[in-house]
């Protein structure tokens, strides 16, 4: 006897309407998973769903998908955010079909993130990372009693790969530690700068503001890479984010996913034109394909590096070469700009080379 559950996050939507259904590369993100569920022999004997609009249209794909003659999707309450059910496992085999739940099932679960992240929780006993939009996790167990019990067992995940976050935490951390210490040292010599310098010259000025900026950049360091430190089974359990912050996740969201179906379309236009193609491909990937790849933490990490961390460094070694035209001694001026010169050559020169062909 036994009672599998194959969780899904529904695919993407429109975020700028609660109440879309899936957009160009959400259907795309459905196909794809009915084709991986196919090629793992899923039957499922039931679909259920929250009653949102894009999780209802992604479990009638599944359902269209993997049967031949399509099961009708049943909408539970326990799955729905900002219903007034909770959305506890008790809660969700209760809906199921509470004691009647018999064995030898397949149900395939349609839902949110993080109600799937929590719900998987308590049927397997442990923590895991928060499902991608179009991911699946299947869940076998001996039945309900077991899942009460936690003792549900990872069959697969899907797409099936290992970001070895606990690796790249590490790093996080230590790149965390870096970013405290350069802030202080940052922070030391603007405090110096501030209450020492006499004159207001230009070149002051100029590394007075450098400094600020890097100062600031620093610790905006700090506070990211102390939340990508964060393990992966606590990733969704913090607050949702405030008006503002879910307005602008939501505009860059909807901008990358206007960006990938424009992209997509240059792709099928240019069919004659391979070279375009790859390029057009290649944009594309660097928007979601990555992240999905080699996971969400490991990207962010790199990101914060490239565009926050190294500006950073950049605007301090601005703010010190401004300190240094403002001594006035040209003499000190050639021997520091040579050191300096020749450090960054050195350092570029050593950079390692770890990509692809």
């Amino acid at each position: 006897m036994t009672l599998d559950l194959v969780l899904v996050r529904h695919g993407s939507r429109d975020r700028a309407n609660e109440k879309s259904g899936l957009n160009t590369r959400g259907q795309r993100q459905m196909e794809s998973l009915v084709t991986a569920l196919s090629r793992r022999d899923i039957r499922p004997t039931a679909i259920v769903s929250s009653s949102k609009k894009h999780a209802v249209e992604s479990a009638e794909k599944l359902s269209r998908g993997l049967l031949q003659e399509p099961l009708k999707v049943r909408n539970l309450d326990s799955l729905t955010p900002q219903s007034e059910t909770p959305s506890d496992l008790d809660t969700f085999l209760k809906e199921l079909g509470g004691d009647d739940v018999p064995g030898e099932q397949t149900i395939v679960v349609v839902g949110h993130e993080g109600r799937l992240s929590d719900l998987l929780t308590e049927l397997i006993g442990v923590r895991s990372r928060p499902f991608v939009a179009g991911g699946a996790v299947h869940v076998t167990s001996s039945g309900k009693a077991a899942l009460l019990r936690g003792k549900g067992q990872v069959a697969y995940r899907y797409p099936t790969v290992d970001h070895q976050e606990d690796a790249i935490r590490t790093k996080a951390h230590s790149k965390m530690t870096v970013s405290v210490f350069l802030a202080g040292f940052v922070f030391t010599s603007l405090n110096f700068l501030l209450l020492e310098a006499e004159e207001r010259s230009w070149d002051l000025v100029i590394a007075t503001g450098a400094l600020t900026g890097s100062l600031v950049l620093f610790i905006a360091c700090v506070y990211i890479f102390d939340q990508l430190g964060t393990p992966a089974g606590f990733a969704t359990d913090g607050e949702k984010p405030r008006r503002w912050w879910k307005w602008w996740y939501d505009r860059r969201a909807r901008k990358a996913e206007e960006k990938w179906e424009e992209l997509t379309k240059e792709m099928n236009e240019n069919t004659a034109d391979h070279d375009a193609r790859v390029r057009a491909r290649a944009e594309r990937d660097k928007l979601f394909a990555r992240d999905e790849r080699d996971g969400p933490v490991y990207w962010q990490m790199v990101r914060t590096s490239r565009y926050v961390f190294t500006p950073a460094v950049f605007l301090a070694l601005l703010g010190y070469a401004s300190v240094v035209i403002g001594t006035g001694s040209v003499r000190l001026q050639l021997v520091a700009g040579a050191f300096l010169l020749t450090a960054i050559l050195y350092a570029a020169s050593r950079r390692p080379n770890l990509g692809a062909d």
